[in-house]
C-alpha cells in the first residue's frame, strides 16, 4: 500500500471514529429562562401608623442613610398641646377624687358640722358641709319633738292621775246619792268633768303618736341626707374613674403620636423612593413614604416559567446563570440549582395564566467568581439575567434512530 492509500484509511477511521462519537455522545436539552437577581436582604418600605402633617424631610431621592439617620418628622405640636391639656385634666380629676375620697372618710367618721377644720372652698366640701348642717337641724328638730313628746306624756300621766281622783270621787258621790245625801244634779256635773277630761287624755295621746311619728321621720331625713351625700360623692368618685380611664387610653394614643413623629432608617441603604418631597404635604396612613435599598447580600435569581413549558422543570434541577451584559468570553461558569417552583400561576387581570414564578440559589463561591468577573462593575438588585436549565439527557442517535425504531416495532406488531 502506498503512503496515500494508508492516510486515506487513517482519514475515514478519524471520521468514522467522530462520526461514531457524535452519534453516542451525551446531548443536554435546555430551557433558556429569564429572571433578575434579588437580595437576601430585600428592600425596607417605611409608612407611618398615623399619618399627618410633614414638617420636615430631611433626605433626597438617592440619598444613602446610616442607621437610625432621621428620614423625616411630623408636624406633632397639636397632639403635644392635647397630651399637656390631658395630663391637666389628669391630675385635676385625680386631685378631685383623692379630695372626695378624704371628705367620706372624715364624713362616715365624725358627726362634727365641719368636716374640714382645714377649710376649703371645693364644691364637694361646700356640699358636704350643707348636708351636715342640714343634718344637724333635723337632728335639732327631731331632738326638739322628742322632748314636746316627753311633755305631752307627762302631761297625760298628771291628766290621767287626775281622771283616777274623779272617777273616785264620782263613785263617792254615787253612793252619797244613793243614800239621799247629796242633789243628782251635782253627780251629773262630776260626771260630764269626767268625760271632758277623758275626751282630753284620748286627744294628747293621739297627739303624742303624732309627735313621735314626726320625730322618727325628721330623724330618718336627717340620716337620709348624709346618706344622699357619700351617695352623690361616691358617684361623681366613679364618673371621675370612667373619665380617667378614657383619658389614659387617650394620653397613650397622644403619646404614642408624638413617639412617631419622626421617621428614622432602620438599616443602612439607600433612598431608592421618596414620595414626599418637602415639608408641608400631608402623609397619608399606611401609605409607602420611603423605600431603603440595601446592598446585594445572598443573592438569588427570581424567574419566571412559561406557562408551555412548565411540565419539563421541577426543582432540583441544575443550570447556568449568564449576564446578558457581561461578555460571554469573560462570562465565568456559575452553576445555579431551582429551589423551587410555585404550584400555581400568576394570572393576568383577565385570569389567564401568564407563568409560573420559580426561584434558583447560586452558592456564595458561584456569586463571589460572579463579582470577580464583572471586575469594576458591581451586582445590583433587579439585574436581568439568563438561565439555561437542563432538563433532559439524550443523544444523536437516541434522538434520530429512536422514533424510526419505534415506528419500525409498531408496524412488525400491526
Amino acid at each position: 500500500m502506498g503512503p496515500i492509500y494508508r492516510s486515506g484509511l487513517a482519514l475515514l477511521a478519524f471520521l468514522a471514529a467522530v462520526a461514531l462519537w457524535a452519534v453516542f455522545a451525551p446531548l443536554a436539552s435546555t430551557l433558556s429562562l429569564s429572571g433578575k437577581l434579588v437580595s437576601a436582604q430585600p428592600a425596607v418600605v417605611l409608612q407611618h401608623p398615623y399619618g399627618g402633617l410633614v414638617a420636615e424631610v430631611a433626605v433626597k431621592r438617592h440619598d444613602r442613610v446610616d442607621r437610625g439617620a432621621l428620614l423625616l418628622r411630623l408636624d406633632t405640636s397639636l397632639e403635644a398641646a392635647q397630651v399637656e391639656a390631658t395630663v391637666a385634666l389628669q391630675s385635676r380629676l385625680l386631685q378631685e377624687n383623692a379630695s372626695i375620697a378624704a371628705l367620706l372618710d372624715r364624713v362616715t367618721a365624725s358627726n362634727a358640722v365641719d368636716p374640714d377644720p382645714e377649710g376649703g372652698t371645693s364644691p364637694y366640701k361646700l356640699r358636704a358641709r350643707q348636708a351636715l348642717v342640714q343634718r344637724a337641724t333635723k337632728k335639732a328638730s327631731a331632738e326638739s319633738l322628742t322632748r314636746q313628746a316627753a311633755a305631752l306624756q307627762e302631761k297625760i300621766a298628771i291628766t290621767e292621775a287626775q281622771l283616777t281622783g274623779m272617777q273616785a270621787r264620782a263613785d263617792r258621790q254615787d253612793a252619797l246619792l244613793q243614800k239621799g245625801l247629796l242633789k243628782r244634779n251635782e253627780g251629773e256635773a262630776l260626771a260630764e268633768q269626767i268625760l271632758i277630761v277623758q275626751a282630753e287624755v284620748q286627744g294628747d295621746r293621739a297627739e303624742l303618736v303624732a309627735l313621735q311619728d314626726q320625730a322618727q321621720q325628721v330623724a330618718a331625713q336627717a340620716d337620709l341626707v348624709m346618706l344622699q351625700l357619700r351617695e352623690g360623692l361616691r358617684s361623681t368618685m366613679a364618673a371621675n374613674e370612667k373619665q380617667l380611664e378614657d383619658i389614659g387610653k387617650t394620653l397613650l394614643s397622644l403619646r404614642d403620636r408624638v413617639a412617631r413623629a419622626e421617621v428614622r432608617a432602620p438599616v443602612a441603604g439607600m433612598v431608592t423612593e421618596l414620595s414626599l418631597e418637602a415639608g408641608n404635604s400631608y402623609a397619608q396612613r399606611g401609605a409607602t413614604l420611603v423605600a431603603l435599598a440595601q446592598p446585594l447580600d445572598r443573592p438569588h435569581v427570581a424567574f419566571t416559567v412559561p406557562v408551555s413549558h412548565i411540565d419539563q422543570l421541577q426543582p432540583g434541577m441544575s443550570g447556568r446563570l449568564i449576564l446578558p451584559s457581561l461578555p460571554q468570553r469573560a462570562m465565568p461558569v456559575i452553576d445555579v440549582t431551582v429551589a423551587a417552583i410555585s404550584p400555581r400561576a400568576v394570572l393576568d387581570d383577565s385570569d389567564q395564566p401568564m407563568g409560573y414564578a420559580g426561584r434558583a440559589d447560586l452558592s456564595a463561591a458561584a456569586a463571589d467568581r460572579l463579582q470577580r468577573a464583572l471586575g469594576q462593575l458591581r451586582l445590583s438588585e433587579d439585574m436581568p439575567v439568563q438561565l439555561i436549565i437542563e432538563v433532559r439527557q439524550t443523544t444523536l442517535a437516541e434522538y434520530l434512530l429512536k422514533p424510526f425504531a419505534a415506528a419500525f416495532r409498531n408496524a412488525l406488531q400491526d
